[in-house]
């Protein structure tokens, strides 16, 4: 499962092994160290995100589905200062949170 797949989930992380861990159950220092490789990660993820998107094929132009689905590849907050877009993702909260559980 790519990290794309998890973004937007906030139950499970899956660690470079493939091995998937509840973070319910994960240390909190273990928490911490994947938010801090993750956000040295974040121009990475961000562009993976988009070129992932990319190669849906999209609906056509003249409907409703195509303005759903319409992004901003020059969108400031991802591009400016990815770490921060990368944070809004419901598993950077569910990890932060963990992570806080030890302070």
């Amino acid at each position: 499962m790519s990290i794309i797949d998890l973004l937007d989930q906030e139950e499970i992380w899956v660690d470079g092994q493939g091995v998937e861990h509840q973070i319910t159950d994960m240390e909190p220092r273990y928490c911490a160290n994947v938010v801090r490789f993750l956000l040295r990660q974040a121009e990475a993820i961000a562009l993976a995100e988009d070129m992932a998107f990319l190669s849906v094929p999209m609906p056509d132009v003249d409907t409703v589905a195509f303005d759903s689905v319409m992004f901003d590849p020059d969108d400031p907050h991802k591009t400016k200062n990815p770490q921060a877009w990368l944070m809004d993702h419901p598993l950077l909260h569910a990890l932060s949170a963990r992570a806080e559980a030890d302070s």
